[in-house]
């Protein structure tokens, strides 16, 4: 009885120098249910195979001491390891290596860039071919039972005595039944009747020449419908080249070209929208190039990024968010010309190739024919979203000659997009280089910066517009970056949320948000409370519940002195989005949401979620003085809070045309640059004996207009 037979989950040992990928390739392998065991170096390796006979072995190509290539020659020398698969992983797809690790004796490889759904399913597939190979060799006496397990048939024609002799397997394959005596004819006879004259000579030429021969075709089995077999036929002569005996095999292989034509599928297609993938991607981008420069034509790369998708992602749940890839991926397939190319490249990002380009006008038209239909209103879930995609393009031959390069200035030019304000799309420019170097060397030092107490808080009053008072502060985080000097945040906060170091920052600054509170308190200065924005990525983390109660305990701030601001794009009506409005409330923190009117429609949600706030957007309060449009909006979201007895505070208030628009329309609180500029914890308790509103008062230099 083999190993794997007896042992449920089987065993891969992994051989390889790099850390990383054993950690890596362990993980998905155990989660398929192998056990694992790893060697750093091949002769460690070699001893574990010893001692654990594996089912399986991944053997890294380039090893100290000695080569890959000699460990996979020593495992065939162990007794147990002569049937052992063998997947070699190698760095080199040259011909050369490959060369050398089927001499070796390695079953099959890969590189080291692998999809490890396809390299799993790959090892599967090694191992039930490995089985079949032992099933046969334990059983070679009993041929009918290994025919039967390969679905392997064989006859043979003893020409002299007219006599055809053939096994049981043959008769499965073809359905014949039990009475029915099997010839050439009756082969014949069972082929399609598409392939049978092709067939038929290529068996006339094998017989005439003498010689072998081996084909494909489809035989139309009674029960089972149409069957792929393949064929081989070797004819047997006298001295005098008379013929003596014709040998044939026929097998059934319509489960191994399924698997064939699976592996096929997920190495040049993504399994979740159906679209090519990367590899496949750039197969065609070479061709396309090469057809480019022959033909002196122009063709566009166009990479695609959703914006916010992790909050999605993240607030509605994974499936919810395949979901909606699939949908965008059947969205972008639907505004392409006939002959463009859409490919998911992985996560939320999308490439599209346009090929025999007249001019820069057609790919700018298609991306914007992208942003308007992926824009539409999306159903997910019984929620109603928003997509918005940023796009970058790049032209060939302008921005590059290269897959490589004219992906990289598109990938720039996605990012341009991006900083511009999202759902737009942008044409690569030489500037962009210097923009991405610059983002690239943020997101290395930003690694540091919470570690280095590289971040610093300033506060912005919100302000009674009664009296001029300060209610409460804003907390706002600045980056001290130790060349660059103070960073405001959207210089950092976008790359954080990327990078996964936003929830770290979050936490510092509730933390330091919550002492700075108490110390008010203890130094009599009246500040009713501090406002924090919080990321839609830390909201949605699943941990801000605890942590904040740790922090009050920590801290001794009261609850009721913290305020939550959250926006309009991370509040959906979702189980999990009510649950922790309410835990928040449940606690005592007040909850307020930031840039209302802005983001995904939110009045619907409203009436579900326990928050305490709306904070207008300072687009709307900034133009409210010369646009009616903008100043109904504010009215409206003004009667909004008041019908639902929630505060509003107007954000960007600068001029005094604009408090008095608020007063008209009843806003009580306002926050903005009229009353100060962001400041330091010091200014402010400086600043709260002070009548914000009159501007006559003595200033405080540098934050007081």
């Amino acid at each position: 009885m083999s190993q794997l037979t007896e042992n449920p989950r089987p065993t891969a040992l992994i051989i390889d120098d790099d850390a990383v990928f054993r950690i890596t390739a362990g993980e998905h392998l155990k989660t398929a249910g192998f056990n694992v065991l790893e060697a750093e170096d091949g002769l460690s390796g070699l001893s574990q195979f010893r001692t654990s006979q594996a089912d399986i072995v991944l053997l890294d190509v380039t090893l100290p001491q000695q080569d890959g290539f000699s460990i996979c020659r020593q495992i065939r020398a162990i007794p147990h390891g002569e049937t052992v698969p063998v997947l070699m992983i190698t760095g080199n797809d040259d011909t050369e290596s490959i060369h050398r690790a089927f001499q070796a004796g390695a079953s099959d490889f890969t590189s080291k860039s692998v999809n490890y759904e396809l390299l799993i399913h790959r090892i599967h597939y090694m191992l039930r071919t490995q089985e079949t190979t032992r099933a046969l060799r334990e059983r070679e006496k009993s041929l009918a039972y290994a025919q039967s397990i390969a679905k392997l048939g064989n006859w043979e024609w003893l020409v002299q005595a007219s006599q055809f002799n053939c096994s049981e397997q043959v008769n499965r394959i073809l359905g014949l039944a039990a009475d029915k005596a099997f010839n050439i004819e009756v082969l014949l006879e069972a082929i399609h009747p598409e392939e049978r004259d092709q067939c038929q000579r290529v068996l006339n030429q094998c017989l005439q020449k003498t010689s072998q021969c081996q084909f494909e075709c489809r035989i139309v089995h009674p029960e089972h419908g149409e069957i792929l077999t393949n064929h081989e036929i070797k004819v047997i002569t006298d001295s005098q080249g008379e013929l003596l005996q014709v040998h044939g095999t026929l097998q059934d292989i319509s489960e191994r070209r399924l698997i064939e034509d699976r592996i096929h599928k997920m190495a040049l297609f993504d399994t979740l929208t159906g679209l090519p993938n990367r590899n496949n991607f750039y197969d065609r981008l070479s061709l396309s190039i090469s057809h480019a420069r022959y033909s002196k034509s122009q063709l566009a790369i166009m990479f695609l990024d959703l914006d916010g998708f992790k909050i999605i992602n993240d607030s509605l749940g994974h499936s919810s968010g395949d979901q909606l890839l699939k949908m965008i991926g059947n969205r972008l397939s639907s505004v392409l010309r006939d002959g463009d190319l859409a490919a998911r490249f992985g996560g939320d990002e999308f490439c599209i190739l346009l090929e025999d380009l007249e001019n820069k006008n057609d790919a700018a038209n298609i991306a914007q024919r992208c942003l308007d239909t992926i824009g539409q209103s999306i159903s997910v879930n019984n929620t109603r979203l928003y997509p918005r995609i940023s796009i970058g393009i790049a032209v060939y031959p302008f921005d590059g000659d290269s897959c490589d390069t004219l992906i990289r200035s598109a990938d720039n030019a996605m990012y341009a997009a991006k900083q511009a304000g999202k759902h737009q799309y942008r044409f690569f420019s030489a500037e962009m280089t210097t923009f991405t170097k610059h983002y690239l060397h943020l997101e290395h030092d930003l690694l540091d910066a919470l570690q280095n107490n590289q971040f610093e808080l300033n506060y912005q009053p919100q302000v009674s517009l009664h009296n001029g008072s300060i209610i409460g502060v804003e907390a706002l985080v600045r980056w001290h970056h130790p060349k660059l000097g103070i960073l405001a945040p959207d210089q950092f906060i976008p790359i954080m949320e990327k990078n996964g170091l936003i929830v770290s920052l979050g936490k510092w600054v509730l933390q330091s948000a919550s002492r700075q509170m108490v110390e008010w308190r203890h130094a009599q200065v009246p500040i009713n409370r501090v406002a924090v924005n919080i990321s839609g990525v830390h909201f949605s983390s699943g941990n801000l519940i605890g942590s904040l109660e740790t922090i009050i305990e920590e801290t001794g701030v009261k609850p009721s002195e913290l305020q939550i601001e959250i926006t309009e794009g991370v509040i959906q009506t979702t189980k999990e989005s009510i649950k922790n409005c309410a835990k928040l409330q449940e606690l005592g923190i007040k909850i307020a949401i930031d840039d209302f009117g802005t983001g995904y429609s939110c009045l619907s949600s409203l009436s579900h979620l326990p928050i305490d706030c709306l904070k207008i957007d300072k687009i709307f309060v900034q133009n409210m003085v010369d646009c009616k449009n903008n100043a109904a909006i504010a009215e409206t979201i003004v009667s909004i809070s008041n019908t639902m007895e929630l505060s509003v505070i107007a954000e960007g208030v600068e001029t005094q045309e604009q408090i008095q628009k608020l007063k008209d329309i009843g806003c009580e609180l306002g926050q903005g640059f009229y009353f100060c500029k962001p400041a330091s914890a010091e200014q402010i308790a400086r600043l709260v004996s002070t009548d914000l509103l009159d501007h006559q008062a003595e200033e405080l230099p540098g934050i007081v207009h």
